[in-house]
């Protein structure tokens, strides 16, 4: 028998914190604005979590004829450089085609959050480490939160605004996990 445990975000903290990891990449653009409008990103970043939770293995089996797609080897410049592009998001977002969500993907995306054994969100990590503690019996200590990203760019307003207008389906897994980590 196993524990399943995760862990979700604030979307629009997640969706900056991304933006900020690519944005440090040797590779990519560094302007916030860029990354978000870029299509390639921008269909990996929008609600990202309930994507994450609506994937099944049968939609990731049905993507495997067309992988061969993404092999940048089997093309000329300059389709070549789309193609690294879109395999660099893929790999930078760890969603390798993206998911329209739409009622019925939230609803299983849900009910997959539903199933895990022990939810919780970031900002209330110490809560769920506890938590687990007691479940486990151990003591598992203080917990020390590391920042990954090497940025700390101010993101505008507008930029923050737009990104909590188009999460909402994230925004509403956020909550359910906030009300599973409060029960």
């Amino acid at each position: 028998h196993y524990l399943s445990v995760t862990v979700l975000r604030n979307p629009v903290e997640r969706t900056i914190s991304h933006l900020e990891q690519l944005a440090s990449s040797p590779t990519g653009p560094v302007d916030f604005e860029e990354i978000y409008e870029n299509p390639i990103f921008h269909s990996r970043l929008v609600n990202y979590q309930v994507q994450v939770f609506a994937a099944s293995r049968p939609e990731h089996l049905a993507q495997e004829p067309d992988r061969h797609a993404y092999d940048p080897s089997r093309y000329p410049d300059p389709e070549r450089t789309r193609v690294l592009a879109e395999v660099r998001a893929a790999f930078a977002t760890a969603i390798g085609i993206p998911k329209l969500i739409d009622d019925r993907s939230y609803a299983e995306a849900a009910a997959r959050l539903d199933r895990v054994d022990e939810v919780g969100v970031t900002e209330r990590l110490g809560v769920l480490v506890d938590r687990l503690g007691v479940r486990l019996g151990l003591e598992l200590g203080p917990l020390r939160r590391k920042r990954v990203s090497k940025l700390s760019s101010a993101v505008s307003a507008a930029l923050r605004e737009r990104i909590e207008g188009e999460n909402e389906w994230d925004r509403t897994l956020y909550e359910r996990a906030l009300a599973r980590q409060a029960d």
